[in-house]
């Protein structure tokens, strides 16, 4: 669709609603879900290496860009409300493209959100495994038999669940372990004082001092990690009753991402200092009750989101899509759904111990390929269908085009920047690696 070609909101009046699907409430508490994952974990030292008035900054424009990206992708599955993934809506928004573009589209959604989001469920069952560990540190196991427990442990939901909304009370319960594992955390460092939890030689300042243009775009990565997840937002939109109602949804969500993010970030900051370097909320906490505690809210956090994620990557691993908007995708079935959720499981728990960098892999690639899948591939979509606001005369049309331009140069920025420093990440640390299936013994 051309510019100038109506970008008005009709076409979401003909989005259909669905007899059943989430509403608003379960749909906040998807997107919940879906977004907060390990990158919770990582904004302690987002802060700390950017400093707390410039990570506060920097983290409130991410949500809101990522927010806007949000609601640039919503609009065009608006005008393909069939769509039941980011592949689908991406072949049905560049069907009328030329030939050529249709198979780089084909030959990159696709491979880079399946890639993504495998190597993201291979660094949830690692951290799963260290949160059964925390959880349980007077029974000495090794990583690799943790592993396997928690694959005993979500083998059955993870089978028996086809739909994001399949975990109503799990999801329920993850609001509540997001916000245990955030307050509990900062309440136990709080409780030992100042004294204890930040050395002499540890400061706390607006803008962090020694900053390189490496550890700024470590810093974007993580946090890009951490904020965004609009590659998984379709998959959400096509389980909801009314699709119509997403944004209500995502009004719920924002707040609730951007104060758990600041909150661990701020509150890690202050009660530590620059003295955090790469450590996580959960490893500067001391062993004791309020550890236990923690990484059992933990675990359950990080379970819901692998399930989450899983459903979503089985979705795209077991559907036929749809090849044109008047179809519909090829349903799972019922009885290889099963086999495909277990080889899921089994495969991200083996990858995650035979690779020993596999945290720092994630950061990698999702430095290399989520910038593309979650902000790049949606911006394109919306110009293709001609729904950017610079296509229509509104008011705000240039301000929305300045943003679009602005996104897509650091999309490209973290893509490169930050894919090379993940890469020096793991060439430096490349001695301190054990081998596939060791130990790793913390606690």
């Amino acid at each position: 669709m051309a510019c100038g070609a109506d970008s008005s909101y009709g076409s979401v009046a003909r989005a259909p609603c669905s007899q059943q699907g989430a509403c608003v409430h379960g749909t906040a508490q998807a997107l919940i879900g879906a977004a907060l994952g390990g990158g919770l974990l990582t904004m302690s030292y987002v802060v700390a290496r950017l400093g707390w008035a410039l990570g506060t900054l920097v983290t409130i424009l991410f949500v809101l860009m990522n927010a806007h990206i949000s609601h640039l992708l919503w609009r065009v599955y608006m005008r393909f409300p069939q769509a039941q993934s980011l592949v689908e809506l991406a072949q049905f928004a560049f069907m009328d493209a030329p030939h050529s573009v249709r198979i780089v589209i084909a030959y990159t959604v696709g491979p880079s959100q399946k890639m993504f989001l495998f190597s993201t469920l291979g660094f949830y069952m690692v951290l799963n495994a260290k949160a059964l560990g925390m959880a349980m540190h007077d029974l000495h196991l090794c990583l690799p038999t943790w592993t396997m427990l928690c694959v005993l442990v979500l083998i059955l939901p993870s089978a028996s669940g086809q739909r994001i909304d399949s975990y109503p009370v799990l999801n329920d319960f993850n609001t509540f372990s997001i916000a245990g594992v955030v307050c509990f955390s900062l309440a136990a460092l709080a409780a030992l004082g100042l004294q204890e939890t930040r050395p002499d030689t540890s400061r706390v300042l607006p803008v962090a001092d020694g900053m390189t243009t490496l550890l700024v775009f470590r810093a974007l990565s993580s946090l890009f990690f951490a904020t965004t997840s609009q590659n998984l937002f379709v998959d959400v939109m096509a389980e909801m009753k009314n699709p119509r109602e997403f944004p209500k949804a995502h009004a719920f969500f924002v707040p609730f991402q951007l104060t758990v993010l600041l909150t661990v970030g701020l509150g890690c900051y202050y009660l530590v200092g620059s003295a955090i370097r790469d450590r996580t909320i959960i490893e500067l906490l001391p062993v004791g009750i309020w550890l236990r505690v923690i990484a059992i809210l933990l675990f359950g956090h990080m379970a819901v989101a692998y399930l989450i994620k899983s459903t979503i990557l089985c979705k795209i691993l077991h559907t036929r899509p749809a090849s044109n908007p008047a179809d519909s995708a090829r349903p799972p079935s019922m009885l290889s759904w099963p086999i495909v959720a277990a080889s899921v499981l089994t495969s991200a728990a083996v990858v995650g111990q035979i690779v020993p960098f596999v945290d720092d892999l994630v950061g990698m690639l999702g430095a290399g390929l989520l910038p593309f899948s979650a902000w790049l591939v949606p911006i394109a979509m919306s110009a293709q269908v001609g729904d950017l606001r610079w296509c229509g005369r509104q008011p705000w049309a240039a301000l929305e085009s300045s943003l679009i331009v602005v996104y897509c140069a650091l999309a490209v920025a973290i893509t490169v920047i930050g894919t090379y420093a993940a890469w020096e990440d793991v060439v430096g640390k490349w001695h301190t690696y054990g081998g596939g299936f060791r130990c790793h013994c913390e606690y």
